[in-house]
């Protein structure tokens, strides 16, 4: 198999405030996914005393905590953290939690509409 590697991940969001405000809704994107070379060992995410955490999965799968802090303060910290086992892949992830069809990423956008030349170089190309 491939090595694996062991990574501690701490990550830490300071907010501070002017002036007090009373009620606070914050939308997490602070939890990796297990696929095929990921496995989340363990995960945490602290958030200031008296605040609310509301776990969710969006459309595209992944883990959204929804944290809502209704008490004054001035400042907020959040801090997720835990420990990820990795193995190499060679950058390919497999085995990704994915609830939207491919067919969803292979549409033409105005964002995504080809360059003349990119278009060309692919006629070149073949």
């Amino acid at each position: 198999g491939w090595p694996r590697m062991l990574i501690d991940v701490r990550h830490v969001t300071r907010y501070r405030y002017e002036n007090a405000t009373y009620y606070s809704v914050q939308r997490l994107h602070l939890m990796p996914q297990d696929h095929e070379g990921q496995k989340v060992l363990r995960w945490d995410i602290k958030l200031p005393a008296g605040a609310h955490l509301l776990g969710y999965e969006d459309a595209f799968g992944n883990r959204v905590h929804l944290a809502t802090l209704a008490e004054p303060h001035d400042s907020i910290e959040d801090v997720a953290e835990g420990r990820v086992e990795k193995q190499d892949t060679a950058g390919i992830v497999k085995r990704a939690r994915q609830p939207m069809p491919d067919t969803l990423y292979l549409r033409q956008t105005p964002a995504t509409e080809p360059s003349a030349g990119i278009r060309s170089l692919g006629a070149r190309l073949g």
